[in-house]
């Protein structure tokens, strides 16, 4: 018998085809934990973008919150200063600074959300 029907032989044996389904497990395992391991690393930076992203619009929304009762607070201030000092009062009255406080703060909040939200009710 020649050499190469010999090998013929030992690769039609049934440990043959055990030893090559065994190694074909062990590639696609191999395959298979560096699949997840790229997996990880594309969702681990995933995280980190939107940290980054949900980090800036933490700050722009309470830069803008600032810069609005900033605004509130000057204009409640030019109201004041336009008032008749013999009317009485200067003082705006609670009620009404609460109101403006509000629409302050629903405006941030429409300033603040997505255009396809819609405006909030």
């Amino acid at each position: 018998m020649s050499s190469h029907a010999r090998r013929d032989d030992e690769s039609q044996s049934p440990q043959a085809a055990i030893n090559r389904v065994l190694e074909a497990e062990r590639r696609m395992a191999d395959t298979l934990d560096e699949c997840r391991k790229r997996a990880g690393e594309i969702v681990e930076k995933a995280r980190r973008r939107v940290r980054t992203i949900a980090n800036r619009t933490d700050r722009r929304v309470n830069l803008l919150h600032q810069r609005c009762d900033e605004a509130s607070e000057a204009k409640t201030r030019a109201i004041e200063s336009s008032f008749d000092p013999a009317a009485g009062s200067n003082r705006i009255d609670p009620a009404d600074n609460a109101t403006l406080q509000a629409a302050v703060e629903q405006l941030a909040k429409l300033l603040t959300t997505a255009e396809r939200d819609g405006p909030t009710k």
